[in-house]
């Protein structure tokens, strides 16, 4: 009896053990049918138009997989990677052929409870890509749910000849690739991040967050840079060997006039009479993105800091001819819409400042960045791969963009942020667990890693101390699903305090005193 009762006892301890090894094994296996991959050809040396929801992207050179036809000729590979339940594809192939020219890509789940790794665990749009292709590459996002979280990832060695990029919360890095023709890249409320890519002729845009530029040895000669920075322009930073910056009243003298002028007025006096009244003027301030004054993003005080500037107190409006009168004389060209201010960057320590700002841009760089809420760097390595000049000691507090702050206030603080809950409260509010993802900055870590990975630092607030001890999903597991948080994700992207070579460097500032 002693003997068969051991052999039982044995028997339910291995069971124990192996029973949760086979469902695991087979939930993995269903879980690997279910998640299957579709493959698509098209012409390297034409356009191919993706359209994603809920989807991430990856582009990288072909290494194999691509079919090579009777005549040398290498088709490009696109492969979609995703649930075979909840996503859904789009196709049209060109007339007469198998080749795709236009993919529409949904993965029908929402990314939020993958943050870390974006959309790429639900639906991944791989494009494999020739090493002589002349590819017009377009990428757009359809509107986004809550927590869309897409990647779009390019990967060193890949050569293109147009891109475009259009989203509304889409991070973008362009990692050691080349883009011969024009690259457009519209990212939303997320940052756009190019580590040593070569871009001749660009146009990168972040409403909400940070566009960062770093050259490594890729830069010729120089590059020029069209700068807006609405909100941040005091932590925008140019790091090279020389740094030129147009004048700021060679820039106001360029924004007051001809197409600026008609942008102007209707930014501030949309109803075109000839007057500018405080309400236009905060309007008009407002569609900019602007935010003012020290507590940005929990408080824009834009009206009250701005408006004595422009404005006479105590006046009830002011005529478009004065208006324009004090635009130029305050100097501030984030005011008028559309306006940048022409920066160039080049290593070569003994290149003239003003001769790099005069010299034609044929055979230079071209870069357009707009950041609407966040800050813009650019940053040009020396021949050792590190910075030319060391960034400056940070005086001033890191800060938020509006696009990270404004759900973290509404969705945690002010729910959750008022200390521990009372047992009343937590049967009204329940439990939180949020995961807080802070997006790093171009000085914490070398650009080679910042290239490789999107964040550096996660952060867990929670209202009960419990999943602190264990995680939610074990405590979860453990209680039969009775104790369970409500899961929050969110990022924190913050703006670094400047550098050495800002904006206001006034050993760079051509034809300031």
């Amino acid at each position: 009896m002693q003997g068969t009762s051991t052999r039982r006892l044995a028997s339910r301890s291995a069971s124990l053990v192996i029973n949760p090894i086979l469902l695991f094994a087979l939930l993995l296996a269903v879980s690997h049918i279910l998640f299957h991959d579709t493959d698509y050809d098209f012409d390297p040396a034409g356009v191919l138009d993706l359209t994603i929801s809920s989807c991430s992207v990856q582009v990288l050179p072909c290494t194999g997989a691509c079919t090579v036809l009777e005549d040398g000729t290498t088709l490009g590979l696109v492969t979609v990677a995703a649930h075979s339940i909840y996503a859904s594809q789009t196709k049209i192939f060109r007339s007469g052929s198998s080749l795709v020219e236009f993919l529409h890509v949904s993965g029908g789940i929402d990314c939020e409870r993958f943050f870390e790794r974006g959309c790429a665990a639900v639906c991944l749009v791989s494009v494999h890509v020739p090493q002589h292709s002349s590819l017009d590459l377009r990428i757009t996002q359809n509107k986004v749910e809550k927590g869309g979280n897409s990647f779009l990832t390019t990967m060193p060695d890949t050569r293109l000849d147009k891109l475009t990029v259009n989203g509304e919360s889409i991070s973008v890095v362009l990692n050691q690739t080349v883009v011969s023709g024009k690259a457009s890249v519209v990212s939303g409320t997320d940052p756009i991040f190019a580590w040593n890519a070569r871009l001749t002729d660009a146009y990168l845009k972040s409403v909400g967050s940070h566009v960062r530029v770093v050259y490594g040895n890729n830069l010729a000669d120089a590059v020029q840079v069209n700068l807006r920075a609405t909100t941040m322009d005091q932590r925008t930073c140019m790091n090279s060997a020389v740094v030129a910056f147009e004048s700021k009243a060679e820039t106001m003298a360029r924004c007051t006039e001809g197409k600026y002028l008609q942008w102007l007025q209707l930014a501030y006096d949309p109803d075109l009479n000839n007057k500018v009244t405080p309400s236009e003027f905060n309007e008009g301030v407002a569609t900019l993105s602007k935010c003012c004054g020290p507590s940005c993003p929990v408080r824009n005080s834009c009206s009250s800091t701005l408006a004595p500037l422009y404005l006479p107190y105590g006046e009830g409006w002011i005529s478009t001819v004065r208006f324009r009168a004090a635009v130029a004389e305050n100097e501030d060209y984030t005011i008028v819409p559309r306006c940048s201010r022409k920066v160039v960057l080049s290593r070569d320590s003994t290149a003239d400042l003003q001769t790099l700002l005069d010299a034609p841009t044929d055979n230079r760089d071209s870069l357009s960045i707009v950041s609407e809420m966040g800050s813009v760097q650019v940053l040009v390595l020396d021949g050792s791969g590190t910075l030319a000049q060391p960034p400056a000691i940070a005086e001033t507090p890191l800060q938020m963009t509006e696009a990270s702050a404004a759900p973290i206030l509404t969705e945690l603080r002010d729910v959750y942020g008022h200390g521990p809950l009372t047992d009343e409260e937590r049967s009204n509010k329940g439990d939180v667990y949020a995961v807080i993802y802070v997006t790093m900055d171009p000085y914490t870590e070398t650009p080679q890693v910042l290239g490789q990975r999107k964040y550096i630092r996660k952060y867990v607030y929670t209202n009960n101390p419990i999943y602190l001890t264990l995680p939610p999903a074990i405590l979860k597991a453990l209680s039969m699903g009775l104790l369970g948080p409500e899961i929050k994700h969110f990022r924190a992207d913050f703006a670094s305090p400047g550098c050495s070579r800002s904006v206001d460097s006034a050993d760079h500032d051509i034809g300031k005193e």
